[in-house]
């Protein structure tokens, strides 16, 4: 019964979140359901279903909650929907007047998000929000760059409540208005069978070169990305089928792991979905979805071409072949029987970038697209049941995102509320020296560390409040200081000690998963070093100058591969250690803008190209002479 009627609610949130996109679901008055009713509709169904899906301790039965849970699943209804109903006119009209009820409700939203992000994010999170939560109360009693005026309970729980910078702000909003139809697509797409075809497509192309199943996992999970936007569901859906196919060619099981997690992780870097957390940049920094996909379509190029690399110099270093062409699917049946996926994905960008439709009902659009395509053949034609699981499956995943943004929502009112941001990105730019490369290592630093406990959301936005107006103050732009956290919130999943997609990989190939971990953190360097490029020259994000632009590209494509090789130690041989540190040295001295580092990184790479050619050369009249000699 409890199965049943969960069923019913969650496609019933469902379809309330696509017509309420469709900009045609009225209210009980007059006019269309604002946003501001929307926010705390949306809200009230996260923290019921979280309370329903997610347990407080794991022992517990899912499919049976305690009777706590269903009391707590109710609680939540109290003040989400009283935000619906009184919310706007609240703001409107009483605007600085103090009423306890708004406090109090904003402190029982408080106190059931803080429980409901340690079941659904992480308990990390949760106590980080509970810290922030008291903070303003006791600005006044703390040191340094934590001093500021104290506002007291009922103040604080009256502005997360009511102003636009509190728990209803931006990340909420991201939440309800974007998240669901992208991650709606996502579970719909895999259902019908997207990943698959992208498996089989990429392997019956590159199965057969050298390395091909490590290629295989590279480019299949680059698709596969683009629709998850999720690393750790690419790994396990992917990575069944890749990792055991690269352990039978000859790779070791921890880098075969390594390889997956990489390809994987890079899924919420590659256009034109990207991760969830891509939403919320898009937000907070007012910028047009479909240009910001524009933007990070040259970087996410970039980290895949590094991977790709090396695979292909550890298939020649180990004399790694392809898989003989009769164990590889057919290039004409899996097009036959895949080609109408491409449809879904050009209704998207047709309608997001030639008709310029908002990213929500673009993405819409394509769902509708691709279950009227499904309809047409009987073995992709999905039944009620799948369509229940899909509405399922999203608004179980919506419910750590949709908690995760509550909880970044009553942290940027905080900061907002003491000015603490300020302060911090002005110690942060203190401490720097106003050097911009000093800043990025602190940035990437402190970014790391708090994505080694965080998801990707929470992980950007508490960065995006901290860390970002920091950059901007020194002088990158918006854009490239929030793709800079974004990246580096992303690269914890590849990151010991908390690699998330390292260790799902680790999992499937029976590997180490430190080992999968360390191996991972090298096959996906592009991550750790594209950022720093990007900001130092912001070319590589389509701005400035066409020759500033392909100048970032030229020496971008020359440093990646050059970083690539040297990690690997391969090129025709095994390098030594000189050549290697060569190799190394002059692909990082192309990261800086254009000048006397520049020059000295290429002269280093003129160096190792000669003395490659000199030992290529010595290595040939060496086998001519043993072939004459035999």
């Amino acid at each position: 019964m409890f199965r049943k009627v969960i069923s019913v609610l969650v496609v019933a949130y469902t379809l309330y979140h696509f017509v309420f996109t469709l900009d045609i679901l009225p209210t009980l008055g007059s006019g269309l359901l604002s946003i501001t009713q929307h926010l705390g509709i949306h809200l009230a169904g996260v923290l019921f279903f979280t309370f329903l899906f997610t347990r407080a301790k794991k022992s517990i039965r899912r499919d049976k909650p305690p009777w706590y849970d269903i009391l707590l699943a109710f609680a939540s209804l109290i003040p989400t929907i009283h935000y619906a109903i009184w919310g706007e006119e609240r703001m409107l009209f009483y605007s600085g007047l103090s009423l306890p009820r708004d406090a109090l409700l904003a402190w029982l939203t408080v106190l059931l998000c803080i429980e409901a992000t340690r079941r659904a994010v992480s308990p990390i999170f949760a106590a980080l929000v509970g810290i922030f939560a008291i903070y303003p109360m006791i600005a006044a009693y703390t040191p340094g760059i934590f001093h500021s005026s104290s506002v007291s309970f009922m103040r604080e729980g009256e502005f997360l409540y009511i102003a636009t910078d509190g728990m209803f702000g931006v990340p909420v909003w991201t939440s309800a208005t974007l998240l669901l139809v992208f991650i709606l697509f996502g579970h719909a797409m895999i259902k019908l069978g997207m990943g698959e075809f992208f498996i089989n497509f990429a392997t019956s192309i590159l199965g057969q070169v050298r390395g091909g199943p490590a290629k295989v996992a590279v480019v299949s999970s680059a698709f596969f990305g683009m629709i998850s936007g999720s690393a750790v569901a690419n790994v396990v859906a992917t990575g069944s089928f890749t990792i055991p196919m690269m352990k039978r060619l000859g790779y070791k099981p921890h880098f075969a792991a390594a390889i997956e997690a990489c390809a994987s992780t890079g899924g919420q870097y590659m256009p034109p979905v990207m991760g969830a957390a891509i939403f919320v940049l898009c937000a907070w920094i007012s910028m047009p979805y479909r240009e910001v996909i524009v933007i990070a379509a040259i970087p996410a190029i970039f980290y895949y071409l590094a991977i790709f690399i090396m695979v292909d110099l550890e298939a020649a270093k180990t004399g790694l072949v392809g898989l003989p062409r009769e164990q590889l699917p057919s290039f004409t049946k899996t097009i036959k029987r895949g080609w109408w996926f491409s449809i879904p994905i050009a209704v998207f960008l047709y309608t997001l970038i030639v008709l310029r439709l908002s990213a929500q009902k673009s993405g819409l659009y394509s769902i509708f697209c691709a279950l009227l395509l499904s309809l047409l053949r009987k073995d992709t034609r999905p039944s009620l049941k799948a369509l229940v699981e899909v509405c399922g499956e999203t608004v179980e995943t919506m419910t750590m995102i949709g908690t995760a943004c509550l909880a970044a929502g009553i942290m940027l009112g905080c900061v907002s509320l003491t000015g603490f941001a300020v302060k911090l990105s002005s110690g942060i730019v203190a401490i720097a020296g106003n050097n911009l490369y000093l800043l990025l290592l602190l940035s990437a630093g402190a970014s790391m560390v708090l994505g080694m406990g965080l998801p990707s959301i929470p992980c950007y936005i508490f960065l995006a409040i901290m860390v970002a107006p920091a950059l901007e103050k020194i002088g990158v732009p918006t854009i490239a200081a929030h793709l800079f956290i974004f990246y580096y919130g992303v690269v914890s999943f590849i990151t010991p000690p908390v690699a998330m997609a390292a260790y799902a990989a680790a999992g499937l190939a029976g590997a180490s998963p430190m080992k999968t971990g360390y191996s991972a953190m090298r096959l996906g360097i592009g991550a750790y070093i594209i950022p720093f490029i990007f900001c130092t020259q912001p070319g590589l994000l389509l701005i400035g100058s066409i020759s500033d632009i392909l100048i970032a590209i030229i020496t971008t494509a020359i440093g990646i591969l050059a970083i690539a090789i040297g990690f690997e130690g391969y090129t025709f041989h095994n390098l030594n250690l000189l050549n290697r540190v060569i190799c190394l040295a002059g692909g990082c001295l192309l990261v800086p803008p254009p000048g006397i580092l520049n020059l000295i990184g290429i002269l280093l790479l003129i160096l190792f190209v000669a003395i490659e050619i000199v030992l290529w050369r010595r290595n040939k009249i060496s086998q001519a002479m043993d072939i004459s000699i035999k």
